[in-house]
């Protein structure tokens, strides 16, 4: 196994977009009572940028798809300030998936970096991104909480902050939210560390995208 790709997250067990094929935790007592950071989810491709080049969700080989150019782009431009340790992952937003996003203003939103085998915390994950003139995916809350189902469903009904609206029934929706320890942690205690919540039929209305994919469009500005 590739040990540089992004390790898979595990769902929430009250998330309503996950199938039989998604690894779902039974626990997430581990994320209340401590600092957390929960982030918007959205709909895009996980990419990561390294010195050498640009990676889709696998790592064997440097992504070709034709909704990565805008993050070769990105690479072209941060690439050399890497070293060879470093990894920054986001979720890529260059093609339409099932939801499409009115309100971007970047084509690579952050929401990891990797040193080593190390995953940084989250205020070194800003300041990553600050430096590299990033941004990282929207924040919608930080703290610590008592009851962490009761936070993610507060926000989950809620429409997305880049203005994302389902493709098929043009509602305005949130694709998920990700909920993290704002610590560091590594790869083997990540489902310790980090869960997910995503929504219902995600699954359907993205599983054609690639066939005829749509390039989305910025509202301003190119990072």
């Amino acid at each position: 196994m590739d040990s540089t790709k992004y390790f898979r997250s595990y769902h929430f067990p009250f998330s309503k977009g996950s199938t039989s094929d998604d690894r779902i935790s039974k626990d997430y007592s581990f994320l209340e009572n401590r600092e957390v950071i929960i982030t918007e989810k959205l709909d895009g491709q996980n990419n990561s940028i390294c010195k050498g080049g640009v990676y889709a969700r696998s790592h064997a080989e440097y992504s070709n798809h034709k909704w990565d150019k805008v993050i070769w782009d990105v690479h072209a431009r941060i690439g050399h300030q890497l070293d060879e340790e470093t990894y920054i992952f986001g979720e890529g937003m260059g093609g339409i998936h099932s939801i499409e996003y009115k309100g971007l203003s970047s084509y690579f939103y952050v929401f990891g970096v990797r040193v080593g085998n190390e995953w940084l915390k989250w205020d070194d994950v800003c300041l990553h991104a600050d430096m590299l003139e990033l941004p990282t995916v929207p924040v919608l809350a930080r703290g610590t909480f008592s009851d962490i189902k009761t936070e993610v469903e507060k926000y989950v009904i809620q429409p997305s902050t880049l203005k994302g609206v389902d493709t098929i029934t043009q509602r305005e929706e949130m694709e998920g939210v990700v909920v993290r320890n704002v610590n560091g942690f590594t790869k083997e205690d990540s489902h310790m560390n980090l869960l997910k919540w995503v929504r219902a039929g995600h699954v359907q209305t993205d599983s054609h995208w690639t066939k005829n994919w749509k390039a989305h469009k910025l509202i301003n500005g190119f990072y």
